[in-house]
């Protein structure tokens, strides 16, 4: 009656569990309903394992209903899940009891006694015992038993084979144990104990998210989206991105949100973006949390640029071990964007985020040790050394260019001009700017490389071509843009190794000019003093100085005391020769 079933409850939800499992089916969901809305979830898991059963035995009654077997529909936890949030809800059992009805071949119980030899409650923890448990129930067809026997760790001696684990895991998986069918997609999808097999992970991913499993749904939107082993399908990557968002998944808020933030036009919708993104941030995702606070730090979709705010969440990722989010930091305290600049706190976010195997952050740590290094003496260090080489190693191009600087010059040790131009050959096949012009000028000058100056011509001309096809490429610095086009003018105006043409030759050293290249100022400032190749013009030509002296360049220096000769088109005409000799023979030079 009530009030027995109350004072079972109120003393041991696990003995009120098993009272579920020797009342009619219609009772057992009844008391089912009933814990739902009185306990906690270590206590409603119990429950389920039990009504979970008593579904499994009235099977028979299901069949004669609805003419067919109908797979459960529960949403349920194992015991050894109970167990794990909760281990003191089972500290009275009597475990005679438990192991006598195990022994009779009662499954449940052999399950029982298998959570309790597992995790040493009442017991001596013994995980093969547990296991030879586990194996009695599963071959019963304990459905929880079979996943917990394939997915357990029982130490190396007694641990299963590969065959033997996807055997009772794709048995329970086929009696509708959710968590099965997850993860017999993850194993598929990832070669983990399978050979991969999309398709195969795609069918039972399309299971487990039928029946709701968060994590599944995120995983079959995944396939979707990348069109594996299904037809691509944005739309229909979303909808199951949505599905597992609806049940409070971050990871999947996250995700739809990058969708809403893409460029696909039919699905773009940033406010909807940028509020699931805030919510998978708020939660603690950590993917959220860097993406959120890059979108602070550049303003994109809407947002208005934050420092402070992007640096609050970058560093909530950051202190997550988000290796993106560390090196980002580490370069918010280089620069003082957001945060005073603190390079011993830069070196120390970039070392966290190199330490995981981050070429970027070994790159810029390598860079820092250097600098520290080559500040208080003449080589850089060898831990500087070594972040920067296990960074070109990986790839890294800047690094890689890096690498070859330091062999060039013999910071690292002694000079290695071979060395040098084997890392500066890697960086530049990846298309890097800088090394492609630090490639370009070896080739011109001869040094490391064999001379070969068509070849260093043709390579800066490629340079200017993607200059002119994409003038926002991040990697064309100003300083790349105005050393090509300043050794362009060099060779257009003097004819060495291209047909001479002055008008292209101008063109290009007044855009070096404006890219504050010095010895370009310098040179437009003696063209225009001595009306070669423009009209003549004293005040611009000392205007061209100035901004030349004002960067440190000697000659230029001349322009300090050239004010009177604004005003002598002769005397101006003279100075501009000899400033012009000196600068074509220091432009040839440094070519």
């Amino acid at each position: 009656g009530a009030p027995f079933r109350s004072s079972l409850f109120n003393s041991n939800p696990l003995f009120f569990s098993l009272l579920c499992k020797y009342e009619s089916f219609d009772s057992s969901i009844s008391l089912r309903l009933q814990i739902y809305r009185q306990t906690r979830p270590p206590f409603k898991s119990l429950i389920h394992l039990v009504c979970r059963n008593k579904m499994t035995m009235s099977s028979d009654r299901e069949t004669a209903h609805n003419g067919q077997r109908q797979p459960e529909n529960v949403c349920y936890w194992t015991m050894h899940q109970s167990l794990r949030v909760n281990p003191d809800s089972l500290k009275d059992v009597n475990v005679s009891v438990i192991r006598k009805k195990a022994e009779s071949g009662d499954p449940l119980f052999q399950e029982m006694m298998a959570h309790l030899y597992y995790e040493g409650v009442k017991v001596c923890k013994d995980r093969i015992k547990a296991q030879e448990w586990y194996r009695k129930a599963a071959e019963q067809g304990n459905i929880s038993a079979q996943y917990n026997l394939a997915s357990l760790d029982f130490g190396d001696k007694s641990q299963l084979s590969r065959d033997e684990k996807c055997r009772w895991l794709t048995s329970a998986a086929n009696m509708g144990h959710v968590e099965a069918q997850y993860r017999l997609g993850v194993g598929y999808k990832e070669g983990i104990d399978l050979v991969a097999d999309h398709a195969a992970a795609v069918h039972w991913f399309t299971k487990a998210a039928e029946a709701d499993h968060d994590m599944a749904q995120l995983n079959l939107g995944r396939m979707y989206e990348l069109g594996e082993s299904v037809a691509q399908d944005k739309v229909e990557a979303c909808r199951w991105y949505r599905r597992s968002a609806e049940q409070g998944n971050a990871r999947a808020k996250a995700v739809l949100s990058t969708v809403y933030l893409s460029e696909h036009a039919s699905l773009r919708n940033p406010a909807e973006g940028l509020r699931l993104l805030r919510e998978a941030a708020e939660m603690g995702d950590c993917q959220a949390q860097f993406r959120l606070g890059l979108e602070f730090r550049l303003g994109d979709n809407g947002l208005e640029v934050d420092l402070g705010r992007a640096m609050v969440w970058l560093r909530k990722a950051a202190d997550q071990g988000h290796a993106d989010a560390q090196c980002f930091v580490g370069q918010c305290f280089r620069d003082g964007q957001g945060v005073d600049l603190d390079v011993e706190q830069a070196a120390a976010w970039f070392r966290k985020a190199a330490e995981q195997g981050m070429a970027e952050a070994q790159f810029h740590l390598g860079q820092i040790l250097n600098s520290q290094s080559l500040s208080v003496g003449p080589r850089a260090s060898p831990e500087a050394v070594k972040w920067i080489r296990m960074a070109a190693e990986q790839g890294y191009a800047l690094a890689q260019c890096g690498l070859a600087e330091l062999h060039l010059n013999g910071d690292g040790g002694e000079m290695d001009l071979k060395e040098s131009a084997a890392w500066i050959r890697k960086a530049a096949a990846q298309g890097l700017p800088v090394a492609v012009h630090t490639m370009a000028m070896m080739l011109y000058s001869g040094i490391g490389l064999s001379q070969d100056r068509p070849e260093a011509v043709r390579l800066i001309a490629q340079l200017m071509e993607r200059e002119h096809a994409a003038t926002k490429d991040k990697d064309m610095t100003e300083y790349v843009r105005g050393e090509s086009h300043a050794f362009m003018a060099q060779a257009l105006l003097t004819g060495q190794d291209v047909a001479m043409d002055v008008r292209a030759g101008m063109r290009h050293l007044r855009l070096a000019a404006e890219l504050h290249h010095a010895l370009s100022q310098t040179r437009l400032g003696g063209l225009y003093l001595v009306g070669e190749g423009v009209p003549q013009d004293s005040r611009k030509g000392i205007t061209w100085l100035r901004r030349a002296a004002a960067q440190g360049d000697p000659m230029a220096e001349a322009s300090k005391k050239l004010e009177f000769a604004a005003g002598s088109d002769g005397l101006g005409r003279m100075v501009g020769k000899a400033l012009l000799e000196a600068v074509r023979g220091d432009a040839e030079a440094q070519c």
